[in-house]
């Protein structure tokens, strides 16, 4: 049988391990909330390329017309100030 005294050492021992235990499943909680965190975080902030791109075409394509639409206001002017001369 264990006397008393060889009885503490052993359940020390068995405290420090649940110890550790817990303190390993916290690590592990903490761990998991900063990962799904992180993720919600980039998926607020973060840029999509693909719509980026559809913006930008969307933007070329209306100065293009907007480049066009001056040019022909431009001719049409030229054509008006020629018939006056």
């Amino acid at each position: 049988m264990m006397d008393e005294e060889q009885f503490e050492p052993a359940a020390g021992r068995l405290s420090i391990g649940r110890d550790a235990a817990s303190a390993d499943n916290s690590k592990n909680a903490s761990a998991a909330v900063k990962t799904e965190a992180d993720t919600r975080r980039a998926s607020v902030e973060g840029v999509n390329i693909d719509e980026e791109l559809v913006a930008l075409t969307t933007y070329q394509q209306a100065y293009n017309a907007n480049a066009r639409m001056i040019q022909a206001a431009k001719d049409l002017f030229d054509v008006l100030a020629n018939l006056i001369n």
